[in-house]
Formats: structure tokens, C-alpha cells, sequence
């Protein structure tokens, strides 16, 4: 596997966040924001760590300096495949996992609009969990599903709200935005609420380099690339 050097990683930083975040302000940012599915405590469908594509993984390294194996082949595989699938990459290439004889796998089941936590809004933070920075970085708040209330007129999609003000707006106040935005309950009588969502790496969800994320939905089946971090 080639050793990405320092330029090229920043380079490939830097394109995908810029066209992610002109999306984000484009007008027709609907369509975009279907794309984020909130996934047991993270935010998936965009990533923003340097990439190169090797013969058999996505080879990432973070801003951290940290390396991160992509499994992009596990996509629209049982779980069991995919954990199979990981495990003969660790046999077959040791020293790109650490040494590791096995990883420890975290499944995580996609959020839909009918968990139960539904009514929630994922607040997702910078590193260091000192304000809200958002999925993409710009302190832009998504939320996936339309709000529904026959007594307000049906379903309406809402948000996102920007928490960038200042440098970055506290979870606490980056929520009652949100709140003040949307006042009323839904037909299920919930009313809009938040949740702290640290990244990875900070110092409530530190990087584990034996773990790897895998995000499932009902079928069991993975929807998005796991990656060992």
C-alpha cells in the first residue's frame, strides 16, 4: 500500500468540503439533505478525511494523523458478509491493521423516520465538543424527515439552521434556535428535540483503531462504508 503524502491529503480534503458545502447553500439543498442519514450517533453520507484508493480498500488518513481503512466493497452486503469480508483483510494485510489479529466490530443501525428517537436532532460537534460545527463543518444543522401535524398544516420539511454565529454556537443555544424554529408537536405529540453528537476523535468518542463502525438497516444489510477508526 502507497504512504500518502501530507500535500495530497490536504489537497483531497479540501475539494470534496468545498463542493459539500456549496450544496449545502444551493437552493435546491433538499435533495442533499435526503442523503444524510443520521446512524446510531452519527451523521453518514459525507466524509471528509483524505483518501486514496489502493487495489482492494479506501486508504484514508485523517487530520489526526490517524489511518483509516474505507471498506467501500462491504456496501449492499449482509452483515455477516462484510464481517467476513474485513476479517480476510486483516489476515491478508497485518500491518495496515496495526498488527491486529481481529477487529471489534460496532453495529449501528440506521436511524429511520420510524425509530424512536425520530423527533431528535443531532447536534454533531467540532473535536474538541466546544460548540456545534454540523455534519459538514459550516455549523449548518440538518434534520433527514419531514415534521408532520395536521393541526399545522400537514408535513413540512425543516430546517437547517446555522449555528455558526460567533465561532460557533454551544449545543445549548444551537437547540433552542431549532426549538424556536419549530414550536408545535407533531402528530405523535413530539416535540422537536436535541442530542450532543461528538465526532470521532474527541474525548467522549476517542478513536479506536481495532473498532470498526458498521451501519446496517433492517434488513441487516450495510449501507455505508465501514471504516475501522
Amino acid at each position: 500500500m502507497k504512504v500518502v503524502g501530507l500535500f495530497t491529503v490536504a489537497a483531497l480534503v479540501a475539494i470534496p468540503y468545498a463542493t459539500a458545502q456549496q450544496r449545502a447553500i444551493n437552493p435546491n439543498w433538499q435533495e442533499e439533505k435526503r442523503r444524510l442519514f443520521h446512524v446510531g450517533g452519527h451523521y453518514e453520507g459525507h466524509d471528509y478525511d483524505g483518501h486514496v484508493h489502493t487495489e482492494e480498500h479506501e486508504y484514508a488518513v485523517t487530520a489526526e494523523g490517524h489511518d483509516v481503512i474505507v471498506f467501500e466493497e462491504c456496501v449492499g452486503k449482509y452483515l455477516e458478509e462484510c464481517q467476513a469480508t474485513i476479517a480476510a483483510a486483516v489476515v491478508a494485510n497485518p500491518t495496515m491493521f496495526y498488527s491486529y489479529d481481529a477487529l471489534d466490530y460496532e453495529v449501528l443501525p440506521v436511524r429511520t423516520s420510524s425509530s424512536y428517537d425520530y423527533y431528535k436532532v443531532g447536534l454533531r460537534t467540532n473535536v474538541a465538543e466546544s460548540h456545534v460545527a454540523g455534519v459538514l463543518n459550516n455549523g449548518l444543522v440538518f434534520y433527514p424527515w419531514d415534521w408532520c401535524s395536521d393541526l399545522e398544516g400537514g408535513c413540512v420539511s425543516i430546517g437547517p439552521w446555522d449555528c455558526d454565529y460567533g465561532g460557533g454556537l454551544s449545543v445549548e443555544d444551537c437547540c433552542q434556535i431549532i426549538k424556536s424554529d419549530v414550536t408545535y408537536p407533531d402528530n405523535n405529540g413530539n416535540e422537536l428535540e436535541c442530542f450532543v453528537d461528538p465526532p470521532v476523535g474527541s474525548e467522549t468518542k476517542p478513536v479506536v483503531t481495532k473498532r470498526v463502525f458498521i451501519h446496517v438497516d433492517s434488513n441487516n444489510v450495510v449501507i455505508h462504508p465501514p471504516r475501522n477508526e
